[in-house]
């Protein structure tokens, strides 16, 4: 509590994406086997991840977020 954080999350139909940059944290989960998400799956999905980064990082600089 009271410190910066920067964090992000993608709700495609399927997933569920949360990026925590400053733990250097990642989850994913299928929504549609476990819509409550009790399985993190990122670790076996790292091209998805890739791709959700990369959508993330184009809307921040579009925002012009740093």
């Amino acid at each position: 509590m009271g410190q910066l954080a920067e964090g992000f999350w993608m709700r495609p139909p399927k997933y569920h994406y949360v990026w925590d940059i400053g733990n250097e944290e990642e989850l994913l989960f299928d929504m549609e086997k476990d819509p409550k998400n009790d399985e993190n799956i990122a670790a076996e999905n790292q091209d998805l991840i890739a791709g959700f980064k990369e959508e993330i990082l184009d809307w921040k600089e579009k925002m012009g977020i740093e």
